[in-house]
């Protein structure tokens, strides 16, 4: 969804589940692939040892604690792509707005569908200006064009 500038009328700020859960997202995520990074290199460093020994150094086989390792290995390795996946879809719901201007006595709203985050810098409304900032849901994204539009062209009879 893109800005709605001067002439915008009404206002929503609603924010959803889905805008929370992805604001907490990433600082969870990066700590957690960080454990799950430093988990494979200990099992990496496990593996390599117990494949460079001679089974009868440790007094037997170990195949199966070397099969152990690698079944650790390999499922710790879907987790950190399926983290890394999640993190480029958090960026992706992530609306910019940068260097939005409305003068003075103008209405701005600066929205998102819910769910999606939203990241402002250098929004500036004039003086006596109402400047609105958060979620708004499906319908009323459709909605307020109309309403604008209506109150436009109200002013004008």
């Amino acid at each position: 969804m893109t800005p709605h500038g001067a002439g915008s009328a009404a206002v929503c700020d609603t924010e959803g589940k889905k805008g929370i859960i992805l604001n907490n997202f990433k600082p969870r995520s990066a700590a957690n692939s960080t454990e799950l990074q430093t988990r494979l290199r200990e099992l990496d460093d496990r593996f390599r040892l117990l494949s460079d020994q001679k089974p009868d150094v440790v007094g037997g086989d170990h195949t199966a604690e070397l099969k152990n390792i690698q079944e650790e290995k390999d499922s710790l390795t879907h987790c950190l792509a399926i983290c890394e996946n999640a993190s480029n879809v958090a960026d992706a719901r992530t609306n910019r707005f940068e260097d939005i201007v409305s003068a003075h006595g103008s209405q701005q709203i600066v929205a998102t569908t819910l769910g999606d985050l939203i990241s402002a810098r250098n929004v500036v409304a004039g003086s006596e200006s109402l400047r609105s900032m958060g979620q708004i849901s499906d319908e009323m994204e459709h909605k307020l064009p109309r309403d604008a539009l209506g109150s436009a062209s109200d002013d004008l009879k």
